[in-house]
């Protein structure tokens, strides 16, 4: 429910007869700025817990006109035999630090964020947020006056980005701020912690530091998005190591090594780096299991024991265009393509798609170069992909461009 609606801020309502109550600020360049929504509404409500959903309709860190009447009639409206939390995530996130002094909330949920704008407040560091400041921004940094509640502040310490200065300001001016090192989550802290029974459990034990630290570390461990940003980070040094860590239960619950492999920059490491220790069988299992469609395996064993898909340099299957009458790799639209299958027993290569499996008229023969690698030659003439996915039929030399892998559909 829109509660009232000014010339920079929205500011939503959904009541319930919850014991608990946030009121959240939208954080820098949210999707809430462009639509009717509030930050952390569906959770909320999926939770019944009473909620005030202030939104910023520009990144103006909650700072410009009209601020005041929003936070007045929060004031007016909570009901202060509730536990109220104030949250928030990076411009968000300083708005739930910066007024909590006129709410006195219990708790503040504080995701990365700013301390200030103003650079002579940061002693002219420099800031990727310098370039939002506005003149009405000036001496806005967080002070232990601002301060009400138990505020903790979840950032990610790597000094890649400015997360873990702005929480030492922050902390320098507010001692009673308790911090949660999140690590390899980068800027958005909240996404790799994102769940509404993870958001429950963080709730439910806000009362104990200790143990909301273990939870965090718990959720972030094991969130999607963390084994993605961990495992991206390791594919080059460790890929076999990598390669284990994809396999892993954790990581195949969480999706997160179907998303991993679809990316075609981690899975060309992820294969160099194999094929370079000689660990071809994991490259198969890499390929067939993790990037292979569902829909390619067959029913019947014996089809499936007998039929390979052809892997190419440009790391990306073989398709083949019927319109066209052609062999492409890595086409921009798959749904105009199907697949190449390759037949062992009858040395054929056939295409499928929703009417089955067909025969394409070309003579191929297979000259196997190691354990992994084949070359396919036609007319007396090499089979080559182009890094622009474009198939040709006419090297008289093998390199890397025409060296494939035949990739068995059977396990």
């Amino acid at each position: 429910m829109l509660l009232l609606d000014n010339e920079n801020y929205k500011l939503y309502h959904n009541s319930s007869g919850s014991q608990i109550c946030m009121i959240t600020f939208s954080g820098f360049g949210a999707d809430e700025q462009r639509n009717d929504r509030f930050f952390m509404d569906d959770t909320a409500k999926k939770l019944d817990f009473e909620i005030f959903g202030i939104v910023a309709k520009y990144n103006c860190w909650y700072l410009n006109v009209g601020i005041d009447e929003i936070i007045d009639l929060v004031r007016k409206k909570i009901d202060r035999t509730k536990t109220l939390i104030m949250y928030g995530v990076s411009m968000g996130a300083f708005a739930a630090l910066k007024y909590s002094k006129f709410i006195h909330p219990n708790y503040i949920l504080a995701f990365a964020p700013q301390f200030s704008l103003d650079i002579k407040e940061r002693n002219y560091v420099p800031s990727f947020y310098d370039q939002f400041y506005q003149k009405y921004m000036e001496g806005m940094n967080i002070t232990e006056q601002d301060v009400k509640g138990i505020p903790y502040i979840f950032y990610d310490p790597d000094t890649q980005h400015e997360d873990g200065s702005n929480f030492e300001l922050i902390k320098k001016n507010v001692p009673s701020v308790v911090g949660i090192k999140v690590f390899y989550t980068g800027h958005m802290v909240v996404s790799h912690l994102k769940g509404t029974k993870n958001f429950l459990e963080i709730v439910n034990f806000l009362h104990n530091r200790e143990r909301l630290n273990g939870i965090i570390q718990s959720i972030r461990k094991n969130n999607k998005e963390n084994i993605i940003n961990i495992l991206s980070r390791s594919v080059e040094n460790k890929p076999y190591l990598t390669y284990k860590a994809l396999i892993a239960k954790k990581s195949l619950l969480s999706r997160a090594s179907y998303c991993l492999v679809e990316n075609i920059e981690f899975r060309d490491k992820m294969i160099k780096g194999l094929l370079e220790r000689e660990k071809g069988k994991e490259v198969i299992f890499l390929l067939r299991d993790l990037l292979l469609e569902k829909g390619l395996h067959y029913d019947n064993k014996n089809r499936i024991e007998n039929y390979f898909c052809i892997y190419t340099a440009n790391q990306d299957f073989l398709f083949f265009s019927v319109e066209k009458n052609c062999f492409f790799s890595a086409p921009a639209d798959k749904s105009l393509c199907n697949i190449v299958l390759y037949c062992k027993t009858d040395n054929e290569f056939l295409f499928r798609n929703v009417y089955g499996d067909t025969k394409i008229d070309i003579q191929l023969s297979i000259e196997k170069q190691n354990d992994i690698f084949y070359a396919m030659k036609a007319k007396g003439k090499y089979c080559s992909v182009q890094p622009s996915g474009r198939v040709e039929w006419n090297r008289v030399s093998i390199a890397g461009w025409e060296k494939f892998i035949f990739v068995p559909l059977n396990k």
